[in-house]
């Protein structure tokens, strides 16, 4: 008969490699043996917990404390599950206990820091970030979140160097190759850049936070050419296109052989830590991708002659994931009833499929949707900021379109709330990477009227 330290051993080991139902099985037989015991009531919690039965996982976390209070794990995924819910003041009180408790527990502070990021207090966040490096000083995790809460308060020369650190994290990673022996180093400096020397820059994270970043890329390019340097520039196959007729001699496939041939490595990213360091250093004015002005004739005709000669305006109302703040990006489309009233030409923007969303909402009110799906929801992102271009105007949540219409320069109403990212952040109601375009409204005033 297994030990109990067996039985937790071979249960943790099977959550490990997936096999929840396997840890399932394990401690349900042995909790006849062991009855009530904490550490097999935490591992089950643990499966409900990575089954998304939130409350069931909630429950048993909470029969954990009632037996050991001071369970840190247990306090931890417990205030990891709430903050998953949104509900942040719980999970912040029930993390705050678990540092007490041990104030070196990596997992509970950066759990606990990470209930800042994104929520409007990027000030107090940075406080508590920083008592947690006191502690924690090496751990990445906890640098990357202080680099977010630093650009949400527009401390950019601070903040985008931790942010370099963001594939130290259990967030963002680089690909093997760039990791490998024999791989290029990171450029970390402008200076360090010698006659000859090619500078491989890689494409990463979302499509809207890559066309964001490409708002440096000719800065980078140019200051590269002037100290006798070459750029190779690898986006998302998704974006290839466009980049390519942006940046031509640039951008180059995956597999190319600059990759193995350069001299040093910069993800894109990077490029905030030598271009935006203050808040001066950013542009009056951006409009930086360029399009085929005949494709963008021609969307805009075909629109234009299909649904009358109104304005067209283009609308996207979801954006981002679960872990990106979905829930605060995302408006129902209903609620843009009052707009769609106005005499214009509306154009869906959504990426996902709206086949069902938009025919309900033509027929539930006098304002109508149109739906081109071939432009929004193809691979190649190239139709789809072309439509954009087309477009008199831009109303959308924070996401991709948002960046697109910046990059071409569409007028853009952003909607977002209060609790924004470091990329809606700006001066007034403008956004910092899009001033002369975009427009920022808070939807939590808007309701107020």
């Amino acid at each position: 008969m297994p030990s109990l330290i067996q039985v937790c051993e071979a249960a943790n080991a099977a959550i490990q490699r997936g096999d929840v139902s396997q840890a399932e099985a394990m401690v349900a037989g042995s909790l006849r043996e062991f009855a009530g015991n904490p550490n097999l009531i935490f591992i089950q919690a643990n499966c409900a917990m990575l089954r998304h039965r939130d409350d069931e996982a909630i429950g048993l976390f909470q029969e954990v404390l009632e037996k050991a209070p001071e369970y840190v794990p247990a306090l931890v995924n417990l205030g990891f599950i709430h903050r998953r819910h949104y509900r942040i003041a719980k999970a912040r009180e029930i993390l705050e206990r678990a540092v007490g408790v041990d104030q070196q527990n990596v997992a509970a502070w950066v759990t606990l820091v990470g209930s800042y990021v994104n929520e409007g207090c990027p000030e107090e966040g940075e406080k508590v970030a920083r008592q947690a490096l006191e502690r924690c000083p090496q751990a990445p995790d906890l640098i990357w979140n202080l680099s977010l809460l630093l650009l949400e308060q527009q401390k950019y020369r601070e903040g985008w160097q931790l942010y370099r650190h963001r594939f130290e994290s259990s967030v963002l990673r680089l690909p093997s190759w760039a990791t490998s022996d024999g791989a290029p180093p990171r450029l970390q400096a402008l200076g360090d850049v010698r006659p000859g020397d090619v500078i491989y820059c890689l494409g990463e994270q979302g499509l809207g936070d890559e066309i964001l970043f490409a708002s440096m890329l000719k800065e980078f390019v140019e200051a590269i050419e002037q100290r006798g340097g070459r750029v190779c520039f690898e986006p998302n196959q998704r974006l290839r296109q466009t980049f390519s007729r942006t940046f031509p001699g640039c951008v180059v496939q995956g597999d190319h052989a600059s990759k193995q041939d350069a001299t040093w490595l910069c993800p894109i990213g990077d490029l905030g830590s030598f271009f935006r360091t203050e808040q001066s250093c950013f542009p009056d004015q951006v409009n930086y991708l360029t399009v085929g002005q005949r494709q963008v004739f021609d969307i805009r005709n075909h629109l234009l002659a299909d649904y009358s000669s109104r304005p067209l305006v283009g609308l996207a109302w979801t954006g981002g994931q679960r872990r990106t703040h979905q829930q605060f990006r995302e408006i129902p489309l209903e609620c843009f009833q009052p707009v769609l009233e106005q005499p214009c030409t509306f154009v869906s923007l959504q990426y996902r499929d709206d086949e069902e969303e938009v025919p309900r909402c033509n027929t539930s009110g006098s304002g109508s949707v149109v739906r081109v799906p071939e432009l929004t929801q193809a691979e190649d992102y190239d139709k789809t900021v072309h439509l954009v271009a087309a477009l008199d105007l831009v109303i959308t949540v924070p996401t991709s379109v948002c960046h697109a219409a910046g990059a071409v320069g569409t007028p853009c109403w952003v909607i977002m709330d209060s609790r924004m990212a470091w990329r809606e952040v700006g001066v007034g109601s403008s956004l910092a990477w899009y001033p002369g375009t975009h427009k920022r409204y808070v939807r939590e005033k808007l309701a107020q009227g």
